[in-house]
């Protein structure tokens, strides 16, 4: 296996250790844009979050390059 779907809840936090681990150690990554959700922060909505870090991870520098997202339905 080379190749991992990255999905779940905390965005900023549990989900995006996850991806930068999984790009870390060399696996491409796969991250459903709409597959991941969060609560609002103090300071930004979870929308906000969300599209910050579907941004962050499709422009990612890793050996393998950055995740690479797309829409749950897409996956199929």
């Amino acid at each position: 296996m080379d190749e991992v779907i990255v999905t779940g809840c905390a965005t900023d936090f549990c989900v995006d250790t996850t991806v930068r681990s999984a790009l870390a150690h060399r696996y491409k990554t796969i991250v459903p844009e709409d597959g991941h959700t969060t609560f609002d922060r103090p300071h930004l909505s979870a929308e906000k979050v969300i599209e910050h870090h579907n941004l962050i991870w499709a422009n990612f520098i890793s050996p393998v390059g950055p995740a690479r997202l797309s829409r749950c339905d897409a996956l199929g």
